[in-house]
This record gives C-alpha cells, sequence and structure tokens, in this order.
C-alpha cells in the first residue's frame, strides 16, 4: 500500500513524473521523491539529443548516455533510468518508433527516434 503524499496524488511522487505501483519497495518511493525536475529534464534533453544524433535502440540509448554522460555534464544516474524517461518522452509524444531491429538476445527490439 503507498502511503498518501501530502501534495500529489498517491501513484505520481517526484513533482507527478514519476509512476509507482502498490508493490514498488519503499526505496523506489525515497528514490522518486529525490528525484528533481531539473535532473529528470536534464535526463530527457539527453535522450533527445543521441536520437537526433541517430535511431537508437533503449540498450543503444543507455550505453551512449553512459558512454557520453560525463563529457556532455549529465547527471549521474541508474542504468534503467534512461528506459524509464524515454519511456516518459513516447507518452508525451516526443519519441516514436523507427521500427525493429534484432537487440542483443537475438530478440526484435524498437528502435526509437525523435517525433516529427
Amino acid at each position: 500500500m503507498i502511503q498518501e503524499h501530502p501534495t500529489i496524488e498517491p501513484h505520481k511522487l517526484a513533482r507527478g513524473t514519476t509512476v509507482l505501483r502498490d508493490g514498488d519497495p519503499e526505496t523506489s518511493h525515497r528514490a522518486a521523491e529525490a528525484l528533481s525536475a531539473e535532473t529528470l529534464g536534464v535526463q530527457k534533453a539527453a535522450i533527445l539529443e543521441l536520437l537526433a544524433e541517430e535511431n537508437r535502440t533503449d540498450h543503444q540509448l543507455t550505453e551512449a548516455y553512459f558512454n557520453l554522460a560525463e563529457a556532455r555534464g549529465w547527471p549521474v544516474t541508474d542504468r534503467d533510468s534512461i528506459r524509464k524517461r524515454r519511456a516518459q518522452l513516447k507518452d508525451a509524444g516526443k519519441v516514436v518508433a523507427a521500427g525493429t531491429e534484432r537487440g542483443p538476445r537475438g530478440r526484435d527490439v524498437t528502435v526509437w527516434t525523435v517525433a516529427p
């Protein structure tokens, strides 16, 4: 059960940008509250920058982000955060599927691009 947050809906923490589920551990709730809107914005801008350079899968986005983060001044983050920010960009209509390709495990994966 999610505890009530004093200023926002129970399932939306970190200024309404991160959705948490009832089964998420308390550590996830604390992490969501710690994310600033500025950090999320920088991560999303970085993803859009990477996709403007070339279309990429989530795996490729994550690798590129971590390879370039220090040089480009992007915030340190968990590896799974890149996929989550890309999903939020998709939901906002800023990123769209460009096709599929074989991923590192041999399965078809979505290739993402910046929305026209």
